[in-house]
């Protein structure tokens, strides 16, 4: 089942949040502003790594 989560920030910038179910597995997008920012695992997990340190 795909998943998506589209939020605004207080500025206005629209983030969207996809999860797909593919063939091969389950790929993940992050949009922001209507580009695409993340979609590999690796780059996932590093912004994982930034917010659980506090980095927000």
């Amino acid at each position: 089942m795909d998943k998506i989560l589209e939020i605004n920030t207080k500025k206005g910038v629209p983030i969207r949040f996809m999860q797909k179910e593919e063939q091969f597995g389950i790929i993940t997008e992050l949009y922001v502003n209507g580009n695409l920012v993340i979609d590999t695992p690796e780059d996932l997990n590093a912004l994982i790594r930034l917010l659980k340190c506090g980095a927000y």
